[in-house]
């Protein structure tokens, strides 16, 4: 089995406790919740990882998510990760995120703008 540390994503022995590529404490990562080891992986370096974590936060209507996966937005230039953001915060369903799926409906890629039609018409 290969283990990879939780904080800077690289290969990692199976039996350390500190990475030695960025002296994150492994342990301290098993004690975080579900939510927020899902919130830390949209900075994983796997698109498909990255992809599923936006998908599971918006299944869960992780309010905590919000702010990140709008910053995750902000910072791709992916315009299907962007689609899987806008999903994901209109499932989540606050005034905020719902109010940012809004103001894609005047984003300049066409993916973007049809997606946040397409769900600005379910409400």
């Amino acid at each position: 089995m290969v283990y990879f540390c939780q904080n800077c994503f690289k290969e990692i022995p199976p039996d350390v406790t500190l990475c030695p590529f960025c002296g994150a404490d492994i342990k301290k990562y098993d004690l975080q919740t579900f939510e927020d080891k899902l919130i830390h992986a949209l900075h994983h370096p796997l698109p498909d990882t990255v992809n599923i974590a936006i998908t599971v936060l918006g299944n869960i209507q992780s309010r905590k998510a919000v702010k990140p996966l709008k910053e995750l937005f902000n910072k791709t230039s992916d315009p299907y990760i962007q689609k899987e953001i806008l999903d994901a915060l209109f499932a989540i369903g606050t005034k905020e995120s719902i109010r940012f799926v809004k103001t894609m409906l005047a984003h300049t890629n066409v993916i973007v703008r049809k997606e946040a039609e397409m769900l600005i018409k379910k409400l």
